[in-house]
């Protein structure tokens, strides 16, 4: 009796589990809660050391690609490009390191390679905060 109390339990977490897992990778966080988007926005509109600006090459407004992929509806689409990275995860990887998934099928290389480098982790913060306000 004792163990079919515990077997139940038992159970019972890990459905509550799996269902947790599930919901927080279908839903995106606030970008409020990630960083402050108008901030990301400024820098995404602004050349960063020696690199030209984010929307230099991507287009934000318009699914047409430019010198590479649109960014639009890209908040939707990081949910599950990449399995096992949430939206924030996938975005801010795109960031830091740009090579590591290749969204438009291109050469690598052709993103500039050492944001991580030269951005805080703040403004890194603030860029996938705005990021995931593009729908």
């Amino acid at each position: 009796m004792r163990f079919m109390f515990y077997l139940s339990v038992f159970l019972m977490l890990g459905l509550a589990a799996c269902e947790s897992d599930a919901s927080a990778n279908s839903s995106l966080p606030r970008p409020e809660d990630v960083g402050n988007p108008a901030a990301g926005e400024a820098l995404f509109n602004t050349p960063q050391g020696d690199a030209h600006a984010c929307s230099f090459c991507h287009y934000t407004d318009k699914e047409q690609t430019r010198f590479a992929p649109s960014l639009k509806g890209i908040a939707d689409r990081a949910r599950s490009r990449v399995e096992g990275l949430s939206a924030v995860e996938y975005l801010r990887q795109s960031i830091v390191e740009p090579d590591a998934f290749i969204a438009d099928e291109k050469k690598p290389g052709r993103m500039y390679q050492h944001f991580g480098e030269i951005l805080t982790e703040q403004q890194i913060n603030d860029l996938v905060a705005y990021l995931l306000t593009l729908d």
